[in-house]
């Protein structure tokens, strides 16, 4: 478990040993600045879990410090308790003004620093654990919803021929059928990520081969409607760790999805698969217009903004990939993709699974 760290702010030297000494319970790390700049510096770099800052400093005071971290969007959350010798009630207000969660007066009660601390590392370690909570959900949410478009879309375009008959009845229902099943499939995905925080993903033994052909089977309707066809250069069963409905609906589609929605009429997907010592390779390349640098760098930040229009103009979220990562190293694996925009354009993603 990775220890908390707690910034000392203060520029006196005995008080500085007075509070790594009533700290020390806490087996936590321990950074020390003794002025503002160098506090910012530090905060900014390290991101501790708590701040305790001195008011009374020269140069910057601990209240300027803190208005900068505040102002900072990467240190704003930080938690700070002021160390002050300033008792006034409108010094105290203008702390908590400036964004402080917390005040310790001077000279330093022991067990009320020692407990105060302890509260406010405890309440940002739950924060943090809700941010990353609701990041996965949201990304799961949209990655889901995402998924999804395929079955729908599927059933939209049966029910478009049908209005013009070009489809035998017997064949349309059959499709229809398909596609309502995979759409329950995927709420049914939906319903057991909800639980994947508590209960986590049931991780076990399954056959890579089967998975890559329900994904394919998934996309047949968009394969399609853009004339992009997949090869697939595997003929017999693979074993792979991983969770299988979260491996077929929302890494492989979304793989797929992503390929065909940058491809062209007459493009083509190829899958292979290389197996190593200790894992298995899947390799999904496209023919496509590629990713740009810009985007590529930074395609699984969940907060950053990747989403782009395909050749068909299909808009799209943003966040497939950076739920396919996390997924990934769920299943105890790993991604790469590689890609190009000049000629000969395409993308290449390396899924690295754990070989049974």
């Amino acid at each position: 478990m990775v220890k908390p760290l707690v910034l000392i702010v203060e520029d006196t030297i005995e008080n500085i040993k007075v509070l790594g000494a009533i700290l020390k319970p806490l087996d936590c790390n321990i950074a020390i600045a003794k002025e503002g700049k160098t506090a910012l510096s530090i905060a900014e770099t390290k991101l501790p879990d708590l701040i305790l800052l001195d008011v009374m400093m020269p140069g910057m005071s601990g209240f300027e410090v803190c208005e900068k971290l505040k102002e900072n969007k990467k240190t704003k959350d930080i938690p700070v308790i002021f160390l002050t010798a300033l008792a006034e009630v409108s010094d105290i207000t203008k702390g908590f003004k400036l964004g402080a969660v917390d005040y310790v007066t001077k000279p330093f009660i022991s067990e009320v620093l020692l407990a105060r601390v302890i509260t406010h590392l405890s309440i940002s370690k739950d924060r943090k654990i809700i941010y990353n909570q609701k990041t996965k959900l949201q990304s799961l949410i949209h990655m889901l919803c995402h998924d999804l478009m395929n079955p729908t879309h599927a059933i939209l375009t049966v029910l478009q021929l049908l209005k013009r008959e070009q489809l035998e009845n017997n064949e349309s229902f059959e499709l229809i059928e398909d596609s309502a099943n995979r759409t329950k499939n995927l709420l049914i995905v939906i319903r057991e990520f909800m639980s994947i925080e508590a209960k986590g993903l049931k991780i076990e033994k399954v056959d890579l081969f089967y998975a890559i052909k329900e994904a394919i089977e998934s996309v047949k309707f968009r394969l399609k409607e853009k004339e992009v066809s997949v090869i697939l250069n595997m003929k017999e069963p693979k074993y792979i760790l991983a969770e299988e409905a979260t491996l077929i609906h929302s890494v492989l589609v979304n793989l797929l999805t992503n390929s065909i929605k940058f491809s062209k009429a007459g493009d083509k997907i190829q899958i292979d698969c290389i197996e190593h010592d200790n894992e298995i390779e899947c390799i999904v390349s496209d023919d496509g217009i590629g990713i740009p640098k810009t985007i590529l760098n930074k395609l699984f930040d969940v907060d950053a903004c990747t989403t782009r229009r395909g050749t068909s103009g299909e808009s799209g979220t943003g966040f497939g990939m950076p739920l396919v990562k996390e997924l990934m190293g769920r299943y105890g694996g790993d991604l790469d993709v590689e890609s190009s925009i000049v000629k000969p354009t395409g993308t290449q993603v390396h899924l690295k699974f754990k070989r049974i």
